[in-house]
């Protein structure tokens, strides 16, 4: 069985992100806005789940799509 084809897009304060998000200090201080809506699974195929590890200690999963989270980060 193959895998699914995915396109994942996700953006942190309205910036795709790719390996590397840079965030300058006074936006840091501001929430911030993690958008992966936009995220595709390849036709016929639906998400059940899904779970942001924020690296901080929170934790979030959501049944469904990807979603729009908001995070304080502390650097």
């Amino acid at each position: 069985m193959t895998q699914p084809e995915i396109q994942f897009v996700v953006r942190i304060n309205d910036q795709i992100a790719d390996r590397v998000v840079k965030i300058s200090t006074k936006e840091a201080l501001k929430p911030l806005r993690i958008d992966a809506s936009e995220t595709r699974f390849a036709s016929g195929y639906t998400t059940k789940s899904t779970e942001w590890d924020f690296g901080n200690g929170n934790v979030d999963t959501n049944e469904g799509d990807p979603q729009f989270e908001v995070q304080m980060y502390t650097p």
